[in-house]
């Protein structure tokens, strides 16, 4: 009676848990990813320019699509896997303490060095995941290449050159993730050695007990039989845990860009002045200043014309006014406010920028021209589709 009661309880709490899991896991893993994704993207759109350009668009197009999809199959839905063999394991662990004290002990032995397992493969796969993301990003970069440059290698004569280069990184990136299931295989192998040790250990010593008396046959059928709910749980967590500890170099990689790292403040701007640059002096290298020792103020109300020869700093000062740079000597001003206590946001709403090459949303003509600002009309979105 007592076993059946603490079975029953077990197959009950067992049957709730693994239902529930199933639409949890579902349900919260996407709300986790939504986030994550919408987060990352807002703050990588956030970055200063000199930061943003650290990386290349491709660095960042396969952070937000493969490495985040590792992340959500490696790591978030491995924690709610994780979570329900942690609760199989616990259950039957409590059930084999209740009922042999011994065998529990062994179990705990051997569960021990099992643990030790993830610990002494971490940094090879580590290592191996940050070698697959790191392919995975030269090949987003080459596809991107070769895809972007149609219109001037499709004239060529060897104009497949392109393409073997992006045949090239697929190669490594397969071999990369090669390297990573071998890492993994390895790792996993020693935990199946040891899985198998301890239910062989557990039946060798169940025996022993039905040997001397102390516990009767059925008892030790059943102890054994349990040991698959044991067992693979155990195993099956170890294999978790060198998944999730694989995607460490990835979670580094996602951490700037989860905190927000504004310093500066919301300022009302009017522009009742205009904009003053005050003895200014940039360059993008050290010791190499394109715009030198600048002063000159931009009156509201007036037109001005920058002429200047190619590489003489026409670009490069208007990105200073329109706040891309900020690590430059001097001082810029929008009436009395300093650039430096400004946000982009209370700049753009005196400020227009028309860079030099323009991206086309893929998207439609109306979205294209007001970027999504939902202010206009009717009527003068319909102006717009005229116009063009």
């Amino acid at each position: 009676t007592r076993f059946a009661v603490i079975a029953m309880i077990y197959l009950i709490i067992y049957g709730l848990f693994y239902g529930v899991r199933y639409y949890v896991k579902s349900d919260l893993c996407k709300s986790i990813m939504k986030s994550l994704k919408a987060r990352i993207m807002t703050n990588v759109m956030d970055l200063k320019f000199n930061e943003f350009n650290h990386k290349s668009k491709s660095e960042y197009i396969s952070l937000l699509t493969n490495d985040l999809n590792t992340l959500e199959d490696k790591y978030y839905l491995s924690i709610f896997d994780f979570m329900m063999y942690l609760v199989t394991f616990v259950f039957t662990f409590f059930t084999f303490l209740s009922l042999n004290v011994y065998l529990t002990l062994w179990i705990l032995g051997m569960m021990f060095l099992m643990l030790k397992v993830p610990n002494l493969f971490q940094a090879k796969l580590v290592a191996s995941q940050k070698q697959v993301s790191k392919e995975n990003a030269k090949v987003v970069l080459n596809i991107k290449d070769t895809l972007n440059s149609y219109e001037f290698t499709r004239c060529l004569k060897d104009r497949f050159r392109i393409v073997d280069k992006s045949k090239e990184s697929i190669e490594k990136l397969v071999r990369s993730q090669l390297g990573l299931s071998k890492e993994k295989s390895i790792a996993d192998g020693v935990s199946v050695f040891l899985s198998y040790l301890m239910t062989i250990g557990t039946f060798v010593i169940a025996a022993y007990f039905v040997i001397v008396g102390s516990l009767d046959v059925a008892l030790m059928l059943a102890l054994v039989q349990l040991m698959s709910n044991l067992s693979n749980p155990l195993v099956n967590m170890i294999e978790l845990l060198n998944e999730m500890n694989s995607t460490a170099s990835i979670r580094q990689e996602c951490e700037p860009f989860l905190t927000d790292n504004k310093t500066y403040h919301e300022t009302a701007l009017d522009l009742t002045k205009g904009i003053t640059l005050d003895h200014v002096s940039f360059g993008y290298q050290a010791q190499n200043n394109i715009i030198e020792d600048l002063s000159f103020t931009f009156e509201k109300g007036k037109k001005y014309l920058i002429l200047g020869g190619s590489g003489s700093g026409k670009s490069t000062l208007l990105k200073l006014l329109n706040k891309s740079f900020e690590q430059y000597q001097g001082n810029i001003s929008c009436d009395d406010t300093n650039y430096q206590d400004l946000s982009v946001e209370s700049l753009a709403n005196v400020m227009s920028y028309v860079p030099q090459s323009v991206h086309l949303l893929n998207d439609t003509v109306a979205n294209n021209v007001t970027l999504y600002d939902t202010h206009y009309t009717k009527d003068q979105l319909e102006e717009v589709y005229r116009l063009t």
